[in-house]
């Protein structure tokens, strides 16, 4: 399986949107004659796994236009106001610099990547050109605006209606992200990193890829998306946007034939759709074409999970995902007015599943010569994980060139296999001393570094329930019986995969949540047992919480993968930056 992930994260590394671009400065960007009020702070971003665009001759050469923005907000949350807005710039030894004002107390740093030509103020309702000059007009001034305010009215250029293409497609994807500086403000140790890692850059749309697997029919591809949104906040909100009741903000693609084909009759699956973020109550569907018993049909589509019975999805930005039809049941509409306009979907005639499997399923720390990409930065191992070697992570680099710093630090308690060295493509593997509970691996690489947290025969919370078969539970979070809510420890789980399983009962299985626990006892209580679905071993959830199910046995090793999200009732810009985590928790017996 070792062969099959690396062989993954090659696929999409290879296509990999380098974040900054190629053009060059000089290394000190500050003038002597401003160099006591304004810093020069260095800027470390990463990008998650998804790319635009699909393949790498439509990426073209990013101008300094492209660069990213910082705009920079005087306070500790929301409330921060406005100070000042800065493009970056990188230096001839690839280090990524901006230059802000000096500041004395906290700060909070709106992150835009990928700027586009304009941005519309929603305030406003009126679209501008992207510069820093119209950014300090729009927020600055006698009355400076806030963070909450911006986050709130700042938008992509709205889309047309109808949308005759495909949003960003042969373009950059915008990407943005928080981060809060220490109480002593912007100084000239200021690092804009995430402890030591590469801040995550969030793309604001989610990316739908449509494939078929039905014996019985034949995918044309998709004609239509019907009731997109129009409109995609450069920042995730605190709730998604739901606008089915306002027309004006609602579109649908649409365009001569297919709005997306599938690569070929042998290979039926679409190209990628880029969608704005999507409530459920949008009812953002689609409207597919094949060939079902000889005739070509078009099918109503609505956007559904794997729940029995199928329920319609919020699609989140940053997500990718991939609807697989595995069976046709019956005759669509032989006309595509007629499928517009029918009151149904046609869920009941198609089945399809859900597999969410490029949710950051690959964190990449990326500069413009060089890249590194783990297949995940946490381990949970389980057992009698001490007397043999284990295979923490996979590494992927590449870039025209090899940095110099290339190296793997150990914490007390591990001993890695094979040379300390990171120049080619390998798995870090180490052994565990007895003692060893917990620590992190740092990979240096170049100017950056990537930590992987490990952990050994532990979770945040309790593992002791079994389920109704005998199979232990393994859970992130617990009841607060004492607060009335879930805690997840930071962990809020979107999907989650079974590393290579066998048979329709394999020993390592996954399910939602069981439900609120009832009774008297501690202040923590865990959760009730879940029930496993049809999709025990790729599963997604839309409340952040995952059950791993383990049988008794002896003499295996088997593995599952969790991705994380961003938990959307909970806006710490800590969390945001905690965006791109996969999760790999590995069982001994």
């Amino acid at each position: 399986m070792k062969h099959l992930f690396l062989h993954i994260m090659q696929s999409f590394v290879v296509m990999l949107l380098v974040l900054l671009p190629a053009c060059h400065v000089e290394e000190e960007l500050v003038p002597a004659e401003a160099a006591a009020e304004r810093i020069q702070v260095e800027l470390f971003a990463r990008i998650s796994d998804y790319t635009v665009p699909h393949t790498k001759a439509e990426e073209g050469i990013q101008t300094d236009a492209n660069l990213p923005i910082v705009i920079v907000y005087k306070g500790s949350d929301d409330n921060a106001v406005f100070v000042e807005a800065a493009q970056a710039t990188r230096t001839t030894n690839n280090r990524f610099l901006v230059v802000l004002e000096k500041q004395t107390s906290t700060c909070q740093l709106l992150i835009l990547a990928n700027p586009e030509a304009s941005f519309y103020k929603g305030d406003t309702e009126e679209t501008v050109a992207f510069t820093t000059a119209n950014i300090k007009s729009w927020l600055g001034g006698t009355s400076p605006k806030s963070l909450g305010f911006t986050k709130s009215n700042l938008y992509s250029i709205p889309l047309n209606s109808p949308q005759t293409t495909i949003p960003f497609a042969g373009k950059y994807l915008p990407m943005c992200a928080q981060f809060t500086t220490p109480s002593t403000g912007i100084t000239k140790d200021l690092k804009i990193d995430n402890d030591g890692s590469a801040i995550s850059l969030t793309r604001n749309t989610a990316k739908v890829i449509l494939e078929n697997e039905a014996p019985n029919f034949e995918l044309y591809g998709i004609t239509q998306v019907r009731n997109a949104p129009r409109y995609g906040y450069w920042y995730a909100q605190a709730s998604l946007p739901t606008w089915n009741g306002e027309t004006d903000k609602l579109t649908h693609y649409t365009t001569t034939g297919n709005i997306a084909n599938v690569n070929s009759s042998s290979d039926q699956t679409t190209t990628p759709i880029y969608l704005f973020e999507s409530a459920k109550e949008n009812k953002t569907h689609l409207i597919i074409k094949g060939t079902y018993q000889g005739n070509d049909y078009y099918y109503k589509m609505a956007i559904v999970g794997n729940t029995s019975p199928p329920a319609q999805i919020d699609l989140l930005r940053n997500y990718a995902y991939t609807f697989t039809i595995t069976k046709v049941y019956g005759t669509g509409h032989r006309y595509l007015t007629d499928a517009i306009n029918a009151p149904e979907f046609n869920n009941d005639l198609v089945d399809v599943t859900l597999t969410v499997t490029d949710v950051s399923a690959y964190e990449t720390t990326a500069f413009d010569d060089y890249y590194l990409s783990v297949s995940n930065s946490i381990y949970m191992g389980f057992g009698n994980n001490t007397t043999d070697e284990y295979e923490i992570c996979s590494i992927v680099l590449g870039g025209a060139t090899l940095p110099t710093n290339r190296q793997i630090v150990l914490p007390s308690g591990l001993s890695l296999v094979g040379e300390n060295s990171i120049s080619a493509n390998r798995s870090v593997k180490v052994k565990f001393a007895e003692s060893f509970t917990s620590g992190e691996i740092t990979l240096k690489y170049g100017n950056f570094q990537k930590k992987i947290t490990v952990m050994r025969n532990t979770l945040p919370s309790h593992s002791g329930i079994l389920d109704g078969d005998g199979k232990k539970v393994y859970y992130l979070y617990k009841w607060d019986k004492a607060g009335g809510n879930w805690q997840n420890f930071g962990q809020y789980l979107v999907g989650g995969m079974v590393e290579n399983p066998t048979g329709d009962d394999y020993w390592i299985q996954l399910s939602p949540d069981g439900g609120k626990p009832t009774g008297d006892g501690s202040a923590t209580i865990p959760p009730l047992p879940g029930s496993l679905r049809n999709d025990k071993y790729n599963i997604s959830v839309s409340d952040g919480m995952i059950q791993i199910h383990v049988s008794n046995g002896s003499g295996r090793t088997g593995a599952a993968y969790l991705m994380t999200g961003k938990n959307p009732g909970y806006t710490s810009p800590n969390v945001y930056t905690q965006y791109t985590r996969r999760i790999k928790v590995e069982f001994v017996q």
